[in-house]
């Protein structure tokens, strides 16, 4: 079943592909406001919200101030072929091609494995499958969960980033992994998150 998607929409849904092609980012909630006319802030998380209920995007990420967002396959092929008919939402399962279309991913994107309690606090605990997509430090938003390697040792580690001062701030949740400021020549980023997979066992 399929319903005609609304102009304002479609336009929502240009005005994100814009930002993340043009700027780099996900406008913000205000931004893809002002981009369809509108005053209030809340209209904008609205139209993110209709445009995830419909398959066009994946919200990764977001916090008080930032939104991560990607666009799905489904929203890709709106936009590059023009056609306005979408599928409807629904409240049961919908069937999909693959669990990258579900998740919004990447093809170079990878899954590893937890292995440390640096940010335990944060819901990262030892065993947690999380998913990493290959970046560099130009990728990195300050604050972001990244897979990072220092001073070229063979062990990398999952450690929240941010920078100030030309040194890079590596911070856990932990006490045991106290936060460490060190010279950005020392720090190869590799990765930073995307997503965490967890599965739940149900007891019949």
């Amino acid at each position: 079943m399929t319903a005609q998607m609304r102009p304002k929409q479609l336009h929502a849904l240009k005005i994100i592909a814009h930002y993340l092609d043009k700027v780099g980012r996900a406008p913000s909630y205000s931004e893809l406001a002002n981009g369809l006319g509108l005053r209030n802030r809340k209209s904008g998380r609205d139209y993110v919200q209709k445009l995830a209920r419909d398959h066009l995007i994946s919200v990764v990420q977001e916090t008080q101030r930032t939104i991560q967002i990607r666009l799905t396959n489904t929203g890709v092929a709106v936009l590059e072929g023009g056609d306005a008919n979408i599928p409807r939402a629904s409240k049961r399962y919908r069937k999909t091609s693959t669990i990258n279309e579900v998740l919004a991913l990447d093809e170079k994107d990878f899954i590893s494995i937890v292995n440390t309690t640096a940010l335990e606090t944060e819901g990262l605990r030892i065993g947690d499958k999380v998913v990493l997509r290959p970046a560099v430090y130009a990728d990195v938003r300050q604050g972001e969960i990244c897979l990072v390697r220092v001073n070229n040792n063979p062990t990398t580690t999952l450690r929240r980033v941010s920078f100030a001062n030309g040194k890079f701030i590596l911070s856990s949740s932990d006490p045991l992994f106290p936060t460490v400021h060190i010279d950005g020549t020392h720090v190869e980023v590799l990765a930073v998150l995307v997503a965490r997979l967890r599965v739940h066992h149900l007891v019949r």
